[in-house]
């Protein structure tokens, strides 16, 4: 079998075997289903969007997680993805981002967005975070608590990762800034250290406005959780005999929905300024 069939087969055997052998067995294969079937990555998706396995789809995840950690940039024939493939790849994942409701599919998922972008901004991927600031301003537009709880973590990991190292920054700051032309700001020969200048300089650019949408998202959430430590006080003080039992599941969920975007977005700001600081 080959094509689509093939790789949801051979994907169906993975999450099916029986003992360690087996499975062992069943990767080899699947590797070799992926050295052979064109636009690999492409159909693992096409996949995962139309299943609802959980199971089959957390796998999925998992391995397209190490697939693209070792072979986005591979430019040897057996793994190679096009950029016409990448493109494709960078709008699904988005795409899931937005719509995906399980907290054990999103961390993988996360991770995924979070190593591409380390490798493609802001040469391929330069929108990524217009493009997460619009996911989490739909998110709130359509109240899916999931969906901006998973983009906000999104933009945090993809922040944390693009960072380059104090050294990487250093060397960045030697150039002169103060020369008459933008192009008479060479950077670095090398090329990765070329790639990292670039990044660097992307993120700059944007720091004023991520410090900001930041702060934005901590004080909004901020304030509506001092709102319902409140109505938690009021409730203490005249007791909860006559409150519900499902309005009280509803405090506790969105104590624990407000708390943890508060802590992303306190993490992103602090992240932000502590890591752009000269």
């Amino acid at each position: 079998k080959g094509g689509a069939e093939g790789v949801y087969t051979a994907f169906v055997q993975c999450i099916t075997a029986s003992d360690n052998q087996s499975r062992k067995v069943t990767l080899q294969h699947l590797d070799h289903v992926a050295q052979n079937t064109s636009n690999f990555v492409s159909i693992l998706l096409s996949i995962l969007v139309q299943q609802n396995d959980q199971n089959l789809r957390f796998f999925i995840l998992s391995y397209l997680k190490n697939y693209v950690s070792i072979h986005w940039l591979n430019t040897l024939s057996l793994y190679k993805i096009t950029p016409t493939e990448k493109q494709y790849v960078r709008q699904t994942l988005l795409q899931l981002l937005s719509s995906i409701s399980s907290p054990l599919l999103a961390t993988p998922l996360i991770s995924i967005i979070s190593t591409i972008a380390k490798k493609d901004y802001p040469l391929h991927w330069n929108l990524l975070l217009q493009q997460l600031k619009s996911l989490y301003d739909s998110s709130l537009s359509s109240n899916s608590k999931l969906s901006t709880l998973f983009t906000i973590q999104s933009f945090h990991d993809v922040l944390k990762n693009l960072f380059v190292s104090s050294s990487s920054r250093s060397k960045f700051l030697s150039f002169d800034f103060n020369s008459t032309s933008p192009a008479s700001i060479s950077p670095p020969s090398n090329s990765t250290s070329n790639f990292k200048f670039l990044r660097f300089s992307a993120i700059l650019e944007s720091t004023s406005d991520l410090l900001l949408f930041s702060s934005q998202i901590f004080v909004e959430n901020f304030k509506v959780l001092k709102q319902i430590i409140q109505e938690i006080v009021n409730i203490e003080k005249v007791g909860n005999n006559n409150v519900s039992n499902s309005h009280i599941t509803s405090i506790r969920d969105e104590i624990v929905y407000r708390g943890s975007v508060v802590n992303f977005a306190l993490k992103m700001f602090s992240n932000l300024i502590r890591k752009s600081s000269f």
